[in-house]
């Protein structure tokens, strides 16, 4: 729940805020969340990070990508 002016409650809806918990996706087994400003990670069951919301200096951890992610993004370790 709370603002979701950058995409950060990764349920593809940015723009739309809640007052009301929301799932991530329907499909995804999480078994960790953690927000921070404006951006959301997440544990899936697999043990995969996963991270959405502004993506603002790297900090979605998917490389220089800017902008708003609205869904779920896997972080990946760097070549």
């Amino acid at each position: 729940w709370g603002a979701n002016n950058r995409g950060q409650l990764g349920n593809s809806g940015a723009g739309s805020s809640h007052d009301t918990p929301q799932a991530v996706t329907s499909t995804d087994d999480w078994i960790k969340i953690a927000t921070g400003e404006e951006f959301s990670c997440g544990i899936k069951s697999d043990n995969t990070l996963w991270c959405w919301g502004r993506d603002e200096l790297g900090k979605l951890g998917n490389g220089p990508v800017t902008g708003v992610q609205n869904t779920p993004q896997e972080v990946v370790e760097a070549d």
